[in-house]
């Protein structure tokens, strides 16, 4: 009977030591699939922080190169501009130079009466017959202008007064045929 018993005793031990080694592994798969899990998912966001750490990094790089590209365009559109607006001052120097003495007599036509100073190029040589109007005609070291001077005023007609009259209009033609 002692043996029956010891048998017993070996046996519920046994079954007990079955049960608690169950146990365990259970315990134990679980443990590990509830680390394995938070493993993961730290692993999933650390993968998402760094994707979207590149990301800024790229669109910042993107940004960066376009506004560099686009401060060189605009660099080579203004080197342009400057080429364009200088061969129409050469144009428009010739233009003057060919066409003063009509110019000058043209405004003095419109121009109340009166009593003028008309400072032009040394180089240039013309007479203005308008009895109603004194003109004055002073040859100066100007080049490519002339100044007429009144009483209260004076105008002075050359490349740059012309290019701030029409310079927005000439950009903004430039910029289409650029365009």
């Amino acid at each position: 009977m002692v043996e029956k018993l010891i048998e017993k005793v070996i046996k519920d031990a046994e079954e007990k030591k079955e049960r608690i080694l169950k146990e365990a592994e259970n315990k134990l798969a679980d443990l590990w699939a509830k680390e394995k899990e938070k493993i993961e998912n730290e692993f999933k966001e650390r993968i998402e922080t760094e994707k979207r750490k590149i990301r800024k990094y790229i669109e910042t790089e993107i940004g960066s190169f376009k506004l560099d590209k686009e401060k060189e365009i605009l660099y080579l559109k203004n080197n342009i501009i400057e080429e364009i607006l200088k061969k129409i001052e050469i144009k428009f120097n010739k233009f003057l130079e060919e066409n003063i003495e009509s110019i000058v007599k043209n405004i003095f036509e419109k121009i109340e009466d009166g009593e003028y100073n008309l400072k032009i190029p040394n180089s240039y040589n013309f007479v203005i017959d308008n009895p109603s109007k004194k003109i004055n005609i002073i040859k100066s070291d100007i080049e490519n202008s002339f100044i007429i001077e009144g009483k209260n005023w004076d105008i002075t007609f050359n490349w740059n007064n012309v290019k701030v009259v029409f310079q927005n209009e000439l950009i903004e033609e430039i910029n289409k045929t650029l365009l």
